[in-house]
């Protein structure tokens, strides 16, 4: 979606802290994806880079300069990526989760925490596989963790890829320039199985008429009923993605 210039002008003159010569703002969309054009595309996340040697946490700020993610990487004397450390804050400071990751052992812990600072959840995973599944109540008290069945279209994940082979149109002219790419689709659920919301979250990083393409489509399919995200049997909200793979054969 396009925005005014000068809204964006007056964004950052309003919200965006001094900034020295020797560091340099980098502006992330929703999904925190680098944004390359800010004139057309709204910032809603900034990092401040400095000049020099990378440091190896980067603090991820709303428009309004609050945390919102901190990510701290570790990499081996190669510089490949070992371990990497995430923390996730909501718009009024709390910490939402933590997660580390370690790509050495494929091993993931996570925490999730309620607005009063309490643990709601505790989660280790190695090789895929749960070791250990925790949860509390918002006083502490060990709790059942709750069970999850994730959304899908009615028809299962077979029926969007049948979809896509039937109605999916690769643009002739991409097709002589041998032009490739994947529209990842970002689209919100309500508890009622109904998409209200849908975008492509790399639009910036794939061919316009492939974004196009992808987007025609989805609209189409996001007209069919989905079975929502339960917890606990319960229907509620949820985002998904889902990729839209343009590949030419050989």
């Amino acid at each position: 979606m396009a925005y005014k210039k000068s809204f964006l002008i007056a964004s950052i003159v309003l919200f965006l802290p001094f900034v020295s010569h020797s560091q340099v703002l980098q502006y992330f969309n929703r999904h925190f994806i680098a944004i390359k054009d800010t004139a057309v595309y709204k910032p809603v996340y900034y990092l401040q880079l400095s000049e020099g040697e990378p440091d190896p946490t980067s603090k991820y700020f709303r428009m309004d300069n609050s945390l919102a993610l901190e990510q701290t990487n570790e990499k081996d004397a190669s510089g490949k990526l070992i371990r990497r450390n995430t923390a996730r804050f909501a718009e009024d400071g709390y910490l939402i989760s933590k997660t580390f990751r370690d790509y050495v052992r494929d091993s993931i812990v996570e925490f999730t925490f309620f607005a009063n600072g309490n643990l709601k959840s505790s989660k280790t995973t190695v090789k895929n596989e749960v070791l250990e599944n925790l949860s509390f109540d918002e006083k502490g008290t060990p709790r059942t963790a709750p069970t999850y069945e994730n959304a899908l279209p009615v028809g299962g994940m077979g029926a969007w890829r049948n979809f896509l082979i039937q109605n999916l149109k690769y643009p002739e002219p991409l097709i002589d320039a041998g032009i490739e790419g994947k529209a990842d689709i970002f689209f919100e659920l309500n508890e009622i199985g109904e998409i209200t919301f849908y975008e492509v979250m790399n639009v910036e990083y794939v061919h316009p008429d492939l974004a196009k393409e992808a987007m025609r489509v989805f609209a189409l399919f996001a007209k069919k009923p989905w079975n929502p995200t339960k917890v606990d049997g319960i229907a509620v909200k949820s985002t998904m993605i889902l990729p839209v793979t343009f590949k030419l054969e050989n």
